[in-house]
């Protein structure tokens, strides 16, 4: 999620300023996530009855759930409240919104800071993003799917976020988006998750947005006349996303 101007901007960039002038070559949890043999598998079922729609297999993730409980649920329903004039966490998406991440190649920099639940612009709940892939194309699993997550303003109430590990290293954010489309691990990830993600709750590919367009998209709403201010995936990446959404079988 490339930082915006102002307080979120400091805020980020304190938080990886810290990751990386402590010199650590790996970020580690700072909280205990949850993971594939700590949750506990699901009963047995009857085998079920053949269909003649495929099911797609589901992806490999990392299960990397952030704390998510009752107080900062609140936080959302009540940054809602005052964004979209509803009081929810609830999610049921209709876009997703991808995002770069402008930090450090370890993914756990940008998840630990999302787990801290920090302050944006003075105001709770903390940013954070349903799921995030790193350079080699592994995907963590931040937030679930029902639940709100605060991305992009103008549509967390309605959209799905995920973030690509990538910075600006000085440079521009058409470069880092440039940048990500070569790079085939982290795209084949990202196609494979916004398919996936595009059948299961029957998202169009013109509702798959980038942070840097996420004002056209035709369900933004801000009662408080906020706009994005964020480029990173842009226009450009957006339409050539888009263009490989729809080249996929």
């Amino acid at each position: 999620m490339h930082p915006g101007r102002g307080a979120r901007a400091t805020t980020v960039a304190a938080v990886l300023l810290a990751a990386l002038t402590a010199g650590c070559a790996a970020v580690t949890p700072t909280w205990t996530p949850r993971t594939a043999s700590s949750t506990p598998a699901p009963p047995a079922s009857p085998s079920p009855t053949p269909s003649t729609t495929p099911t797609p297999s589901p992806l490999a993730m990392v299960a990397a759930r952030i704390p998510y409980g009752p107080e900062r649920r609140e936080q959302m329903a009540d940054y809602s409240l005052r964004r979209y004039g509803e009081r929810s966490a609830d999610l049921m998406p209709h876009a997703i919104v991808v995002h770069f991440t402008e930090s450090p190649d370890d993914p756990w920099v940008t998840i630990n800071f999302f787990a801290g639940n920090q302050p944006n612009a003075g105001t709770l709940p903390g940013v954070c993003t349903h799921f995030l892939i790193d350079k080699v194309g592994t995907i963590y699993d931040l937030v679930a799917t029902d639940t709100r997550c605060r991305h992009a303003v103008g549509l967390n109430h309605v959209a799905l976020g995920i973030e690509v590990v990538q910075s600006t290293e000085g440079h521009s954010s058409h470069w880092a988006d440039d940048q990500i489309l070569a790079r085939q691990p982290q795209m084949d990830a990202l196609i494979a998750l916004i398919g996936q993600l595009q059948q299961q709750f029957s998202i169009p590919t013109d509702r798959v947005q980038g942070h840097g367009t996420a004002d056209t998209d035709p369900e933004f709403k801000d009662l408080t006349g906020m706009r994005n201010d964020h480029t990173d995936i842009g226009p450009d990446a957006v339409a050539e996303i888009r263009r490989r959404l729809e080249a996929t079988p």
